[in-house]
């Protein structure tokens, strides 16, 4: 059974409350003290703020916070329209009254399927916040291991041109070492060419070498002058081949000699 008071002397503004209709003027108002207007109630925000003496001060600057706004968004997303039935009471008496129009629920009113809905929402954005945040992770890692081995392969090209540089550089040493090595030999070879061949004085037949070399290589006037010359001027090679011819024909003889006694006996 529902049980009315009179308005009291002091009372609530039009604008959240009418006396004559007994109902809530104001769909943000859950809950009101009619009686001494010691508190009101916020049916978005679920929360109860303290009045003095029927004022509406503090019951504005409430609405124009952040908080509520969010909350009376949440609810009108819900678009779930019912007709609540909204207490008012005092510490001395209550009085239920029921607002025309259809109201939507607060979050503490909301069904429990809402509420579902709303946690399976928050943890599906978890998760692609989740995930997003993982792929950019994967994106970074993959930019910086590319640009490492960029890197690498940069320090490895310009290792390998150091190196074909000093290699470059070896060669051309080496073909200027070939070819001086090339020049001596050339040099050496006409050196042998022009030298006269060497004849060992010991043998019989070196003054005869020597005096045919020396002919070849002597101009023709030295032939027609050098008729008394060779007369006159004996040469001391020739002095000393003859020397051991005579001595070797001299052996000779002794083995000749020699071999002849042995056969006779």
């Amino acid at each position: 059974m529902i049980t009315h008071q009179s308005a009291p002397l002091s009372c609530w503004p039009l604008e959240v409350y009418d006396y004559e209709k007994e109902a809530v003027t104001d769909e943000a108002v859950g809950g009101i003290d009619l009686h001494a207007g010691a508190w009101i109630h916020c049916k978005w925000c679920n929360t109860t703020l303290p009045t003095t003496s029927h004022s509406l001060s503090r019951w504005k600057t409430h609405k124009k916070t952040k908080t509520h706004v969010k909350c009376k968004q949440k609810s009108v997303e819900g678009e779930l329209f019912v007709q609540p039935q909204i207490i008012s009471c005092s510490s001395q008496s209550s009085v239920s009254s029921s607002v025309d129009p259809p109201q939507l629920l607060s979050g503490s009113q909301l069904p429990l399927l809402d509420q579902d809905s709303l946690l399976f929402v928050r943890r599906h954005l978890y998760k692609n916040k989740q995930h997003q945040s993982r792929h950019e992770r994967d994106v970074s890692n993959v930019i910086n291991a590319m640009t490492s081995l960029v890197t690498d392969q940069q320090s490895d090209l310009t290792t390998l041109q150091d190196k074909m540089l000093d290699m470059t550089q070896q060669i051309q040493q080496l073909k200027k070492e070939l070819e001086m090595l090339r020049r001596k030999r050339s040099q050496q070879q006409n050196n042998v060419q022009a030298r006269p061949p060497e004849i060992d004085a010991s043998t019989p037949y070196a003054a005869f070498h020597r005096t045919q070399f020396a002919s070849l290589g002597r101009p023709e006037n030295t032939h027609k002058q050098g008729s008394r010359t060779k007369q006159t001027r004996p040469s001391s090679s020739s002095k000393r081949s003859k020397r051991m011819t005579m001595g070797s024909m001299s052996d000779m003889d002794e083995f000749e000699k020699r071999f002849q006694l042995k056969e006779r006996w």
